[in-house]
């Protein structure tokens, strides 16, 4: 069983396999795959309307593309505009965040929220069959109604 990081509390557990049978399918509403900003911003609307999901991640930490950045990386951006849905960015609403500020505050998300995400856990292939998507991620095979691919301008799906 995978633990949120976040909260510690138990995210999307993979039914035991036999040898006899492959392990069953876990079944969600929606399969969230990417755990950036546009990733948490969907898993907080889904958690609003109540909705089955997952988010998988194949770091080991939310917002990874922002984390292999520059040090001195800042944001042209005001804090004011820089927010997701449902938590305002702390600080000088009109100063720049730093590289820093922006993981932290992604980590403070997911948590606030607590988000069902599973990290380390890479997609390896995605497909559809029967109006239903089936996600083979990290040894699991899981089944969703709709597919959300937030994995970011700098990702490569095959």
């Amino acid at each position: 069983m995978t633990n949120n990081p976040n909260t510690g509390k138990p995210t999307a557990p993979a039914a035991p396999a036999t040898a006899d049978a492959p392990a069953p399918a876990t079944r969600f509403d929606v399969v969230v795959i990417g755990a950036g900003q546009a990733g948490l911003a969907i898993g907080y609307f889904l958690a609003r309307q109540g909705r089955h999901f997952v988010i998988l991640e194949a770091a080991d930490a939310v917002g990874a593309s922002w984390r292999g950045r520059w040090d001195s990386l800042v944001l042209f951006t005001p804090r004011r505009h820089d927010a997701l849905p449902g938590l305002a960015f702390p600080g000088d609403s009109d100063g720049y965040p730093t590289r820093d500020e922006v993981t932290a505050y992604l980590d403070q998300y997911a948590a606030r929220f607590d988000l069902p995400i599973e990290f380390n856990t890479a997609v390896s292939s995605l497909s559809q069959e029967d109006g239903s998507f089936r996600i083979a991620a990290h040894g699991q095979e899981l089944v969703a109604d709709q597919v959300v691919v937030a994995t970011g301008p700098f990702s490569q799906p095959r």
